[in-house]
């Protein structure tokens, strides 16, 4: 099992920490097959590949926080996870408290941001 956060697409849904067993489970989070973009060196997002094909909702959340790595007007469309990264065995990592951390901050902060300061549940 793999310690990950799983960020969901529904502002209204909190951000958590699960545990993974590995590309069945990834796949049932996101609802379909995995794709990932270059992130941090440690840390890789996984999200669904056809996510905007299949009308998924937009993830604000992961969105905000992938965006410096992503094309001008991209986006998440559906659940994301973040898991740790080891790039020399290319194998996936428990997530690190201190990231893990980093990333519920950064969601909660764009999640109020979306909402014009307005906090809602979904932390």
């Amino acid at each position: 099992m793999t310690k990950v956060i799983v960020i969901p697409a529904d502002l209204n849904t909190p951000v958590r920490v699960d545990n993974l067993g590995g590309l069945e489970d990834y796949q049932r989070t996101v609802g379909g097959d995995i794709e990932t973009i270059a992130y941090l060196e440690d840390v890789v997002p996984y999200f669904n590949e056809e996510g905007k094909l299949l009308g998924l909702e937009k993830n604000a959340r992961a969105t905000a926080i992938l965006a410096f790595n992503m094309f001008p007007d991209d986006y998440i469309a559906g659940d994301c996870i973040f898991a740790g990264f080891d790039g020399d065995t290319g194998e996936d990592l428990d997530i690190q408290d201190e990231t893990a951390t980093y990333l519920q901050m950064t969601a909660t902060k764009a999640m109020v941001d979306l909402t014009n300061g307005k906090e809602q549940d979904g932390t």
